[in-house]
């Protein structure tokens, strides 16, 4: 293939190189000019950061100027067969090139400090080299320029027409400096490796965040630009005002009145006033008020009328991220955020406005003019394209302490948003100084405002100096609340007896609702059993078991049915831990197998929770299996158990007033003896540029048990997208079977469960599709899944179930 001009080289099978890079170089700087972020603190000025994302956006592909490159994409259209080569890569040649262009275009700005000079052009390589993969580490990137890559860069370097690459950068890069590089690009290469040894020795030794903060902002501008151009999508983004009293006329309209409404109502004018006084500067904020005191409401009105203010006075569209622990309380935020949306404007909100995002959620995106299709909704789902986005601390957690392309895709997108983090508490205390140091940081760079919404506040900041409270109230708002009282029996107990406990305690309140949560999948169907079968089938009783070995379909369905028929029927729900944090259910009397005192809030966040009752009762046992280990220590660090129970034990019992001092007591106890240790390493990590590692070793939820997925069709719909999954998975072509499997993702996933990994010959589980399967036929045998209790695991490994993990 002969090269005579720009217009002969392409990046994309329809779109010429010369467009696409001047594309990506528009998009990615239109979004750095909206989210404005503020390195000054490392010395680097808006117009130097500018002059850096607009030449690694129009250096990223250079590379695909290579005649191999141009043969390899001439021949794949021509035959529909795509053999690559490491000749047509162009990541490696395409960094050394942007490092080069870069370096040359930043020295009009005279950077005296050989810190940041050496990191600019670094950032430079490094987020093009891996702008279709994974951010990695500095030492091991750049001792990727070996010998071999040297001969390989030659080869590629010598294919290129040079006045092709000329006429492609004549607005913007000096011929000169293409001649230059071109001319002496093995001694270019050398100097570039000895430089960025030197500096991957020093970088450790600054202890800035930033440097690693600018690395991912950087490559996320990068790659959703390229994607966004790749695609052909670019969402047309116009200033969408929500009105910023929208919870006020839901509660007017919608919530009933009485005593309890009018407590979280005062509570909610208490925090919502602060919008307009706080100072704009201060960026961390804690909303600690009673479980059930009505803070997610509260928090979306503070959050709209702080949304207002900044658009007002900073001239800045925020994001509002509203993140939670758990998927099983997603739908349920979700759900009533909508409901706000609605009652005032009449209709649902579009996803522009409004976006649900986690891995069981649509992949649906539609704007009050347009509807997508998968892969577009895909890739504005992912990229967070909306004004109010709900998820997961693992969606937001996992993108902001990452290096992964698909988690960073988004991370642009933080930049002047408001960020409410409900039940903080949950975040685990091994990670309370990375979360600290790199929240502050991040909140001051990109001005984004920190909300930590919860009943327990872990000590990440310090109360009053690190973290401002936005109730006022807040102690004598905990004063009126007294619902619940805790009583705590310290022995250590068999199950068979605390069985006994249970059913006694039923039959001597047969007109109280009841809640018994357990540590384990297995001692919580054992004890249902139990239940069900001494109390039998009693009109006007609901039995209703929750667990993960219950299809999230069906779990769903369950948590509904709670809320239906409070008052209707006496309800006797037997639940592992999922019933705890957010969900909303009201039940009069609660047992708990010991957790940390966190968790032990939260299941009391369920009991009485609207004072239906005079006083509800939380009861705490320790409970162990037949070997006498408690149950607790097979999921709980002792450390947590240990703190929990020298709380405990200075209370015969405690009322609901007195819970703020207790969970002070907690975490006070926390802070001086949880190891710092990971946070440590992590932080060490960020400031020596070895996102790889710090990527890989940031694990919010620990899986050290491990588990596959099946498939469980338990009715005529599952087994309609069974028979669907399996046509597609028949598909030969990877990105059309992928995006046919996206179309049915969100519901298929509804089906699915995770199992122990010892179980995978009892559940079929095909290695290839990475995926077991309980057939309808199975379960209406009584084999592998019941209906009502969920997955049945194989006899062999049956033991005393009480004490399995899961």
């Amino acid at each position: 293939m002969t090269i005579l001009s720009s217009s002969n080289l392409f990046s994309h099978p329809d779109k010429t190189l010369r467009e696409h890079l001047y594309n990506v170089s528009e998009i990615a700087l239109s979004n750095l000019r909206k989210e404005t972020p503020d390195f000054s603190s490392i010395e680097i000025s808006n117009d130097i950061l500018k002059t850096l994302v607009k030449y690694i956006s129009l250096s990223h592909d250079f590379g695909k100027s290579t005649k191999y490159f141009q043969d390899y994409l001439d021949k794949s259209i021509k035959t529909g067969k795509k053999e690559r080569g490491k000749l047509t890569t162009h990541g490696l040649i395409s960094a050394v090139f942007c490092s080069y262009i870069t370096g040359r275009e930043l020295e009009r700005y005279h950077i005296q400090n050989e810190n940041i000079s050496s990191h600019l052009k670094y950032l430079a390589y490094e987020t093009v080299k891996k702008h279709h993969g994974d951010i990695g580490n500095i030492q091991e990137e750049i001792r990727e320029i070996n010998d071999e890559n040297r001969l390989l860069l030659s080869k590629q370097i010598e294919s290129i027409n040079v006045e092709a690459i000329k006429e492609i950068y004549a607005e913007d890069i000096d011929p000169e400096y293409i001649e230059s590089f071109f001319q002496n690009h093995t001694e270019i290469i050398d100097k570039f490796k000895r430089e960025q040894l030197k500096f991957s020795r020093k970088i450790a030794k600054t202890k800035n965040l930033r440097f690693a903060i600018l690395e991912q902002y950087v490559f996320s501008l990068l790659i959703s630009a390229d994607k966004s151009d790749a695609s052909g999508l670019i969402l047309k983004s116009g200033d969408i005002r929500l009105n910023p009293t929208l919870p006020e006329y839901y509660i007017k309209t919608k919530l009933p009145s009485g005593q309890i409404n009018a407590i979280r109502d005062e509570i909610f004018q208490d925090i919502n006033f602060k919008a307009a006084i706080i100072d704009l500067d201060e960026k961390i904020y804690s909303i600690n008020v009673p479980t059930g005191g009505g803070k997610t409401l509260a928090a979306l009105g503070f959050a709209l009328k702080l949304r207002d203010r900044i658009s007002t006075e900073k001239k800045l569209n925020s994001r509002i991220i509203y993140s939670l622990p758990f998927t099983s309380i997603i739908d349920q935020n979700f759900a009533v955020f909508e409901d706000v949306y609605k009652e005032y404007y009449g209709q649902k909100p579009s996803t522009d406005i409004l976006l649900k995002h986690h891995h069981l959620a649509d992949l649906f995106y539609r704007t009050k003019d347009d509807e997508y299709s998968t892969s577009e909704s895909k890739l504005l789902i992912e990229g967070w394209n909306s004004e109010i986005i709900v998820t997961t601390f693992v969606q937001l957690f996992h993108s902001i302490f990452s290096n992964r392309n698909k988690s960073l895709l988004k991370y642009h997108n933080i930049a002047n948003s408001i960020i409410l983090l409900d039940e903080v508490q949950s975040i685990p205390p091994k990670y309370w100084l990375i979360f600290k140091e790199y929240l502050k940081a991040v909140s001051e760079v990109f001005s984004i405002y920190f909300v930590f919404i919860t009943a327990t506040q872990p000590l990440i900041f310090s109360p009053g100096d690190e973290i401002i409270e936005l109730c006022s109230g807040r102690d004598k708002y905990f004063k009126t609340f007294e619902r619940t009282k805790l009583v705590y029996h310290p022995n250590l107990i068999p199950f068979e007896e605390f069985k006994e406990i249970c059913i006694g305690d039923l039959a001597d309140n047969p007109d109280s609702d009841f809640l018994f949560v357990m540590n384990t999948k297995n001692s919580a169907s054992e004890l249902f059993l139990s239940i069900k079968d001494a109390i039998g089938n009693t009109e006007g009783t609901e039995f209703i078991f929750l667990s993960t070995f219950i299809v999230p379909f069906e779990r769903k369905n369950r948590i509904k049915k709670i809320r239906e028929l409070k008052d209707r029927k006496r309800l006797i729900v037997v639940s592992t831990q999922l019933v705890e944090a957010g969900v909303d259910i009201d039940l009069d009397i609660v047992y708990r197998d010991i957790g940390p005192l966190d968790s032990i809030n939260q299941v009391a966040g369920r009991c009485n929770r609207n004072s239906s009752k005079d006083m509800g009762i939380v009861k705490i046992y320790s409970i162990c299996g037949e070997n006498g280990k408690p149950f607790s220590e097979y999921i709980y660090d002792i450390t947590l158990l240990e703190k929990t129970k020298k709380v405990l034990d200075g209370y015969d019992e405690i009322r609901e007033p007195d819970f703020p001092e207790m969970n002070n007591r907690y975490f006070e106890y926390l802070a001086d003896a949880v190891s710092r240790d990971e946070s440590i390493e992590l932080l060490n990590y960020f400031y020596k540029l070895d996102l790889a590692n710090s990527g890989e070793n940031f694990k919010l939820i620990d899986n050290d048990y491990p588990q596959i997925d099946v498939f469980v069709q338990i009715n005529e719909d599952s087994g309609k997208l069974w028979e669907r999954y399996s046509e597609i998975k028949e598909i030969t072509e990877f990105f059309e079977r992928r995006n046919e499997f996206s179309k049915i993702k969100s519901d298929f996933l509804n089906f699915v469960i995770s199992v122990p990994l010892k179980d995978k010959n009892h559940v079929g589980y095909d290695e290839d599709l990475g995926l077991g399967y309980i057939s309808s036929e199975e379960i209406n045998q009584g084999l592998k899944y019941d209906p009502e209790n969920g997955y049945i695991r194989p006899k062999k490994d049956g033991g005393n179930s009480g004490t399995m993990i899961l």
